[in-house]
């Protein structure tokens, strides 16, 4: 009767055959769908160029956004001024740019509030046990509501 010993396991185990992970799965199927990678690519561009905008204004354009001309209102595009002028004489094309920063920090801002904000309370409500949890959930969908309705009335108020 031989006895054989037991090798010794390996301290780097062998990588499991399987399917991707989560995050693989999402980026193929993001890389799929032709809508949603076109749409990057036009938020990229319109992110790059807003951060840029400085850099565009005074290099590219050769213009700044603050200075008037009052002589020089409306008008249509040129080669002096691409994107026309405003009722001030401003570059339209340069204040559009920089306008794109302020949209994007304004999104960004928007975001990190509801991370903070909700991510803590959908784990309070997802892990509380009881009737209270359902109660929890219809609070939040009731803020999501207000938030929609407060933004349809102060933009019917602005039309108006």
């Amino acid at each position: 009767m031989t006895t054989r010993a037991a090798a010794a396991p390996s301290p780097h185990p062998e990588p499991v055959e399987g399917s991707p992970g989560f995050f693989t799965q999402a980026y193929l199927r993001f890389r799929r769908d032709s809508v949603s990678v076109a749409a990057l690519a036009v938020f990229a561009l319109i992110g790059l160029t807003s951060l840029a905008a400085p850099l565009i204004a005074a290099q590219v354009l050769h213009t700044d956004p603050t200075r008037q001309d009052l002589l020089r209102d409306y008008e249509p595009p040129s080669a002096q001024h691409w994107g026309g002028t405003d009722a001030f004489g401003r570059d339209a094309l340069t204040r559009v740019l920089y306008a794109g920063q302020v949209s994007l920090g304004i999104g960004l801002a928007v975001v990190l509030v509801q991370l903070t904000i909700g991510v803590p309370l959908g784990l309070i409500a997802g892990y509380s046990l009881g009737a209270g949890a359902g109660l929890r959930s219809a609070q939040l969908d009731g803020g999501d509501a207000a938030g929609a309705g407060t933004g349809a009335l102060g933009e019917t108020a602005r039309l108006h």
